[in-house]
């Protein structure tokens, strides 16, 4: 079953932010890295996920993609 994050306007900013900058397909991978990161620790440690939780799981996410861009 997949988690259902409520976000406010504050992220979904931040999340359009990222399109604005950086295109669709970034955005699309950094999504996929924070899922896979939110699945991993969620069945770990057995916690649900708020959304600034998820916001700071997404920048880390974002900053790896980008810092892996640049190698």
């Amino acid at each position: 079953t997949m988690e259902v994050i409520t976000m406010r306007k504050a992220e979904i900013k931040e999340i359009e932010c990222v399109i604005k900058e950086y295109g669709s397909k970034v955005l699309k991978r950094v999504m996929e890295m924070t899922t896979a990161d939110i699945k991993a620790n969620r069945i770990s440690f057995s916690k649900r996920t708020s959304a600034k939780d998820f916001m700071d799981i997404f920048h880390m996410s974002l900053n790896a993609y980008l810092r892996s861009c640049k190698m």
